[in-house]
């Protein structure tokens, strides 16, 4: 095993992970060591969006909201509304003035 990274497209697992990840790898008899890369994601409370904290910048990439510092992902996918109707108007308005490139970038 070369690389081991939590990036994810829908869990989106925390760092902390690490520890269930490398027993279970253990118990398979591999020695992994740690994540190679490490990705911190966290969801916005104002558009639902998933992101990607980049340079410990805490901020939506969609709507500009702050980001909470914990973890906030569920295990089980729950629905998603938007804390106001301006926060989803803002998050549409970004994303048609956007290329899909750009929109997926933010991933």
């Amino acid at each position: 095993m070369l690389d081991k990274t939590n990036q994810s497209t829908g869990y989106c697992p925390d760092p902390d992970c690490w520890t269930a990840v490398g027993e279970a790898l253990d118990g398979l008899g591999l020695n992994p060591g740690d994540f190679s890369v490490k990705i911190v994601f966290r969801r916005c409370l104002s558009c639902g969006e998933r992101n990607i904290v980049r340079d410990g910048d805490f901020t939506c990439a969609l709507c500009d909201s702050a980001l909470p510092t914990l973890w906030n992902f569920a295990p089980a996918r729950s629905a998603f509304q938007p804390t106001s109707a301006s926060a989803a108007d803002r998050a549409s308005r970004w994303v048609s003035g956007h290329s899909v490139e750009a929109v997926r970038s933010c991933r």
